[in-house]
């Protein structure tokens, strides 16, 4: 080998650029394993996760109502053929962290915003199978945050019926390597009336919700490792159309990722609070009284 080809074959190695900003591959093949793409992640109507995962075949919410409406505890994702009435059948990780709620089990879907979402890895099967981590029994729903900072502030805003605002926004940073992603979203409304025309009485209204969440993640390389630091807290207040029927859960995850070129080591610790208060209604629903105040269900993880 001449020395100019030499030179030429250092130079190409030398100038090798690597970028991580996941975890390690999980790269399982056939036809237990769907990845959902930032493009079809921003083509969802509503702007939710829990609704555009509605359009996978086989994949089932525990409710066909969505989380501005269903009881907090009654979220979960299942397999079409399982049965969900509890926790989760699909264990649902954000950048490798646990999203069920650490006491029920549950999801919290507002925190799960498809604006910061880079993709979505869906595997299929149990333990034993393509999926892996606690709690997989139908499969696992890895969501992998995005990982380049877009350098500048975009967002959306969508006003609609029974005075609903969803609104979210999307800004990122770069200071040599490291790179900052953060992101927000707010939405709002009044409501429907859960109970049909013909059932209703003088105690019955619409059902407003309220609810936002943020997410903040953090890339710096550490020679050949990557650290990835995240952080993010949700609020979620509902009620079910009548009063002493409120409930409201909310959350912090803290989390702290290694990632070198074939290991990666991740810590991360969740707090979450929930309160539900249930009702019970008198003959020809005139009239309502408190029956069960939940007021504090701690859980950490």
């Amino acid at each position: 080998m001449s020395a100019i080809a030499a030179a030429l074959l250092w130079q190409a190695t030398a100038e090798t650029i690597v970028i991580t900003g996941r975890g390690l591959p999980y790269e399982a093949e056939g036809e237990h394993r769907l990845v959902i793409d930032k493009d079809e992640l921003s083509r969802g109507s509503s702007g939710r996760m829990d609704d555009i995962v509605r359009s996978v075949a086989g994949l089932t919410s525990f409710r066909r109502s969505d989380s501005r409406s269903t009881h907090p505890t009654a979220q979960g994702l299942t397999a079409r053929g399982l049965g969900g009435n509890a926790a989760s059948r699909f264990a649902v990780e954000v950048d490798g962290v646990p999203q069920a709620d650490p006491f029920g089990g549950w999801i919290n879907f507002i925190a799960l915003d498809p604006a910061l979402a880079d993709r979505v890895i869906l595997s299929r099967g149990g333990n034993g199978g393509v999926a892996h981590g606690p709690g997989a029994l139908a499969g696992t729903f890895e969501i992998d945050s995005i990982a380049t900072a877009d350098k500048r502030l975009r967002g959306a805003m969508t006003l609609g019926s029974r005075d609903s605002v969803a609104t979210n926004a999307v800004f990122g940073a770069e200071i040599g390597q490291t790179r900052l992603m953060a992101g927000a979203a707010y939405q709002r409304g009044d409501g429907f009336t859960p109970i049909v025309s013909d059932d209703r009485g003088p105690v019955d209204r619409e059902a407003p919700y309220r609810q936002w969440s943020g997410r903040a993640r953090l890339l710096a390389p550490m020679g050949r490792t990557e650290v990835q630091a995240s952080f993010s807290a949700f609020d979620d207040r509902r009620d079910r159309g009548i009063d002493f029927t409120e409930n409201r859960g909310r959350g912090l995850d803290s989390s702290l990722r290694l990632v070198g070129t074939d290991w990666s080591v991740l810590g991360y610790g969740q707090w979450r609070g929930f309160q539900s208060q249930f009702a019970s209604v008198g003959a020809g629903r005139e009239t309502v009284s408190p029956a069960l105040d939940q007021h504090d269900v701690p859980a950490s993880g």
